[in-house]
């Protein structure tokens, strides 16, 4: 099962050409707009496996009770999001991009304590599967 979910994780950030194109079918907008979108969207796909392995991190965080580290991790990721943001847009003029990277970086950073709080309080530690192994499952759901 953890398998088949880092490998969807995996394909999710592969695909990420062909998703773009999907919100021009739904939604019209200026040239600007869609260059906006397109920069935010290639920024922020990268952060969707961290994303979700922050769910995860939460969910293990909440289910051992661990509240009060649960919290902090929010806490953190909210506050360093807010201010990268701030920093990279105003004070480095990046626009978008900046809260783009601002959020990936928030998240990355989040995933990094995360996990190191798992290795930390359990017994089994976090292990992650090899890249041979979700190549395997990619073609198993691909074929």
């Amino acid at each position: 099962m953890q398998s088949r979910s880092v490998s969807s994780i995996y394909s999710l950030t592969c695909c990420e050409k062909k998703h773009l194109p999907l919100h021009r079918l739904l939604i019209q907008s200026d040239a600007d707009v869609r260059q906006f979108a397109a920069d935010y969207f290639h920024i922020r796909i990268w952060g969707a496996p961290f994303t979700l392995m922050n769910y995860v991190i939460l969910g293990w965080l909440m289910g051992m009770a661990k509240m009060k580290e649960a919290l902090s991790l929010q806490i953190l990721i909210n506050v360093m999001n807010m201010a990268l943001a701030f920093l990279l847009v105003h004070v480095f003029s990046f626009a978008v991009k900046g809260v783009a990277a601002a959020t990936l970086m928030s998240e990355l950073t989040a995933f990094v304590i995360g996990a190191w709080i798992i290795m930390k309080h359990s017994s089994n530690g976090f292990q992650m599967p090899s890249i041979k192994r979700i190549h395997k499952q990619c073609r198993k759901c691909f074929m």
